[in-house]
């Protein structure tokens, strides 16, 4: 089994910043590319049909999700974090960068409504060797129906950086408001801690990805 404690494809710059600002993404892609994970798309047999005819998956807008609070859960956690706090997290961004926090907050802000309104998924599960005969019944309960569909897929370009389809692929954090707060209070940690090497990076550089960090 191969192993590594990076995610190839990226550079040694790109793999410390993944693990300063996206640390549960960055381990679970690590394990699920040392493990060779496979993922599984569970629908109904026409639209299997209809993905392996057109050699395309269909996203689903975000707001029309079964459950479109998932994605306004995800905002109030990261709003109530970040104004907690931000006593802390300001004056370390700001040292690194004179005006930092404000950037941050304008480009956020100015983003926010195509988040919310323009943000397209599809969603696959890990699948586990031991399910290759019967797959996973919560999953068939919910998207099999009366003819359902599982197709098992190779997990290595979902893990892989690509440009290609201008679509990537992220781990779901299932968080509490608590277990959010836990992992914010844990990002302001690594930020101080790295300070140095962020400084090198630059402030575009550490603004992306403090940016996407929020957005994902």
């Amino acid at each position: 089994m191969r192993s590594s404690i990076d995610i190839p494809g990226f550079d040694s710059t790109q793999n410390a910043l993944w693990k300063i600002f996206f640390p549960h993404e960055f381990q679970r892609t690590l394990d699920a590319l040392n493990s060779r994970r496979r993922f599984v798309y569970y629908t109904t047999a026409d639209t299997a049909i209809s993905i392996i005819s057109n050699r395309e998956v269909w996203m689903r807008k975000t707001s029309l999700m079964n459950d479109y609070r998932e994605i306004e859960h995800g905002f109030d956690c990261l709003n109530a974090a970040y104004k907690k706090h931000s006593d802390k997290l300001k004056p370390i961004l700001n040292g690194m960068f004179p005006g930092f926090s404000d950037k941050l907050e304008e480009k956020f802000n100015a983003w926010l409504p195509s988040i919310r309104l323009d943000t397209y998924i599809a969603c696959v599960s890990e699948h586990d060797d031991s399910e290759d005969r019967h797959g996973r019944l919560s999953m068939w309960r919910a998207y099999g129906g009366m003819a359902g569909v599982a197709i098992v897929v190779n997990g290595g370009p979902f893990l892989r950086p690509s440009q290609a389809l201008k679509a990537f692929s992220s781990p779901i954090a299932y968080r509490s408001d608590e277990g959010f707060d836990r992992d914010f209070v844990a990002l302001i940690e690594m930020i101080d801690k790295s300070s140095d090497f962020l400084k090198s990076v630059g402030e575009e550089g550490v603004l992306n990805s403090m940016f996407s960090a929020f957005r994902y």
